[in-house]
């Protein structure tokens, strides 16, 4: 097991907090996905999901998804383009 550098944890604590004050003070919360993790050359990471879940939870604010895979992110994709002859290629393998 690895553990994190004190200072690495204190600097991560203080941004997770300025966000979270920043909320607390009326900002929105906008999320380009909630992916869970995601494959790294090293191995399995932390996607943005956690820290908005998190962020959710303690400042009971809801997050706005607008990336992949919302509904909306594919009718913007899809404005112009017939859906018949549209393809979406993924990109997490595995």
């Amino acid at each position: 097991m690895h553990l994190v550098p004190f200072y690495l944890y204190l600097i991560n604590v203080y941004i997770l907090t300025w966000y979270f004050r920043l909320l607390l003070d009326g900002a929105s919360l906008i999320a380009i996905h909630e992916g869970r993790y995601y494959k790294r050359p090293d191995g399995l990471a932390l996607g943005p999901g956690p820290f908005i879940k998190g962020l959710e939870y303690a400042s009971n604010v809801k997050a706005k998804v607008v990336g992949k895979p919302t509904i909306g992110f594919f009718k913007a994709a899809l404005e112009e383009t017939d859906p018949t002859q549209a393809v979406m290629i993924g990109d997490v393998i595995f």
